[in-house]
């Protein structure tokens, strides 16, 4: 897969998902329980497409991970905290698909809050990378 389809196609889906898992949040404090649960399951099916391009995405950028355990090497603070809540919103996402008993589970609010921070360091990590989002730097 061309870099930049991926890049592309993480982007849309990143979004979907992170909309998509607001709204099961907040349709979840009142809504029918049928809304809720069809919201929920647009959101695995976004996710799941969304966790291949983004395996892809890991793996096409695995030398930045083996530096992870060179000494004096200076990697981004965002992407390492990127990877490590985006393992924990995994983890709590398949949590909730195996074990997910519905509405009020302490598990699923704590995969709302972990997935919105990981939503921010995407943002960040995307704005770090997009260049026409860059500042330019005065000289």
């Amino acid at each position: 897969m061309k870099a930049n389809i991926l890049n592309w196609t993480s982007l849309v889906l990143f979004l979907l998902s992170l909309v998509t898992g607001i709204l099961n949040h907040y349709v979840g404090h009142g809504s029918s329980h049928g809304v809720c649960r069809s919201l929920s399951v647009v959101h695995i099916i976004i996710n799941a497409m969304f966790l291949v391009t983004y395996i892809t995405h890991i793996v096409r950028h695995l030398k930045w991970y083996k530096l992870l355990f060179k000494k004096n090497k200076k990697l981004s603070k965002v992407t390492l905290l990127l990877s490590i809540f985006s393992l924990f919103t995994v983890l709590t996402g398949i949590g909730l698909l195996l074990f997910g008993k519905g509405q009020g589970m302490h598990l699923g609010l704590i995969h709302y809050i972990v997935g919105l921070v990981f939503g921010f360091f995407c943002i960040w990590h995307l704005f770090m990378r997009f260049k026409p989002l860059k500042f330019k730097k005065k000289k």
